[in-house]
């Protein structure tokens, strides 16, 4: 169990690019499980940069990038004698592109790289782990890992490849009445996910596996997306997606089906 909270301030850049945005702030994490409880604490810096461009006429965005750059030093506050629970840093970052350029119209590809680096050899326990279903944040770093499951691989160190190629499938414009619940339109996508962990992996025997950044793991699929719109202004998606996860080590299942509900605009 782990938890986090943050406090932050945001100078203003406008004047210097509209796109690019600062912050700093402390940071305190608490992280409990059967070996022990930690408490650290420290700073941060963080930049992020969007320029990505969706019109009201898009399905989703066609073209631009947006990156996130952050550092982090956490001093331990629990007096922990094992050096393994100690102080430590990080550096976080995540890429996200999109591109239409040759494709048929409304046609476009997403890739997306997020990373983490730990620069001391600490407990995987204040690494990350990755996430099996795919959510609505673009800045921020997902470690997207579709067809397995959530939290079946932790490191200090890890590292995703996103790759989907999004294209419109149904117009649907339709809803009952003046009932809340507007259908808008159903798109579909082939996506295919890579990650590379230093940590360890929950196999198909249910014990965990050391692993490298060399030790891969890729899965592909397919997606279909219905965005509607709830409550006449809150733009909710659905993803419903069949994955093919193609490292058997780790997949009880040749074939892996999953639900996603996006929500936004609050």
């Amino acid at each position: 169990r782990k938890n986090v909270y943050s406090l932050a301030i945001f100078p203003d850049t406008f004047y210097l690019n509209e796109d690019l945005r600062f912050s700093t702030g402390v940071v305190v994490n608490q992280t409990e499980d059967q070996a022990a409880t930690t408490n650290h604490a420290g700073a941060f810096v963080q930049a992020t940069y969007s320029d990505i461009e969706q019109k009201a006429n898009h399905y989703f965005p066609m073209t631009g990038f947006s990156l996130l750059a952050k550092y982090q030093h956490l001093a331990d506050q629990s007096g922990q004698k094992n050096s393994r629970y100690g102080d430590y840093a990080q550096a976080i970052a995540s890429l996200t592109s999109y591109n239409h350029l040759w494709l048929p119209r409304d046609h476009t590809i997403m890739a997306k790289i997020d990373a983490l680096y730990t620069f001391e050899d600490v407990a995987n326990r204040f690494g990350t782990s990755n996430l099996s279903l795919p959510s609505e944040a673009e800045l921020q770093p997902l470690f997207l890992l579709r067809g397995y499951q959530a939290g079946q691989f932790l490191g200090t160190q890890m590292t995703t490849l996103n790759l989907e190629y999004r294209f419109p499938i149904y117009d649907m414009l339709s809803g009952s009445g003046t009932t809340p619940f507007y259908v808008k339109y159903i798109t579909g996508g082939v996506v295919a996910d890579v990650l590379a962990v230093k940590g360890f992996g929950y196999d198909t025997n249910k014990t965990f596996q050391r692993m490298t950044l060399s030790d891969q793991v890729f899965s592909a699929g397919v997606e279909a997306r219905m965005s509607t719109t709830v409550g006449y202004i809150l733009p909710v998606n659905f993803i419903f997606g069949i994955y093919g996860p193609m490292s058997r080590r780790y997949a009880q299942d040749s074939v892996v089906t999953g639900l996603s509900i996006q929500l936004s605009g609050f």
